[in-house]
């Protein structure tokens, strides 16, 4: 189980964008996938790098990264994906 920002999976992070946040799956190159939020289609497209990590934790440095770009606060993140 997740617990704060620690122990989440790939897999789950990306779940969790995809299915709360309203993220879709633009392409991917090498070990990175992009990820655009739908919302923003008439303006500046908002792009998410993501490099698949497997079924390893990902760090929680790592982890506010991916949410300061996905532009998620830490407190909207916990409360919608936990």
């Amino acid at each position: 189980m997740a617990r704060g920002l620690r122990n989440w999976s790939y897999k789950q992070v990306i779940d969790c964008l995809v299915k709360k946040f309203d993220f879709a799956y633009s392409h991917t190159r090498g070990s990175h996938m992009y990820y655009f939020k739908r919302a923003s289609v008439n303006e500046e497209k908002d792009l998410l790098t993501d490099v698949t990590f497997g079924d390893k934790s990902i760090h929680p440095k790592t982890m506010k990264s991916i949410l300061h770009k996905a532009r998620i606060s830490e407190e909207k993140w916990l409360d919608t994906c936990c």
